[in-house]
């Protein structure tokens, strides 16, 4: 019997269906100073085809990070919603991804998949940029949902961009 490696059951169990947090968890928002302090996230750099998969899992992963730490539990609910919706398109971007990183680096893939893919999840998770990429994810989780399959990946390479635009300053009251 073959045993999964750690960081695909780790996958497997983080890609599954969210419990959301309960109702009297207060939002935290990043000070103006560590607002200011941040830094835009460069764009996922994709290759030549728009409709990657590398586009599509990298959006299920941002918004597998939102739904786990956002206050809005819209969002934990369209992911769960999304993950049903596409789950064959998920996991055949899952697949070609695994694939791309056997090919790229051969027997050290699954190490290097391993770092890349948590790298991925904690610039998500960044508590300097978390008000923003909440706001974000929000819209786009609920735009998500009302894409077909067969434009899903155009719709996640633009989404990205989305996720990725720098927090919004908070405005200062006069």
């Amino acid at each position: 019997m073959r045993h999964l490696p750690a960081s695909a059951l780790a996958v497997l169990l983080l890609s599954g269906c969210v419990t959301l947090p309960p109702e009297s968890a207060a939002p935290s928002y990043p000070s103006l100073q560590e607002q200011a302090d941040a830094t835009p996230l460069p764009s996922v750099p994709l290759g030549p085809d728009l409709a990657s998969p590398e586009a599509i899992w990298t959006l299920r992963s941002a918004l597998n990070v939102a739904a786990l730490a956002c206050p809005e539990r819209s969002i934990a609910e369209r992911y769960n919603r999304l993950l049903k919706q596409h789950a064959s398109l998920f996991a055949d971007a899952y697949a070609a991804e695994q694939l791309r990183y056997q090919t790229l680096y051969g027997r050290t893939w699954q190490a290097r998949q391993d770092r890349e893919m948590t790298a991925l999840y904690n610039r998500y998770a960044n508590p300097t940029r978390n008000s923003g990429f909440c706001a974000a994810a929000a819209a786009v989780s609920a735009d998500a949902i009302e894409v077909p399959e067969d434009k899903f990946g155009y719709f996640a390479a633009a989404a990205l961009d989305r996720l990725n635009a720098p927090p919004p300053l908070a405005s200062v009251a006069r």
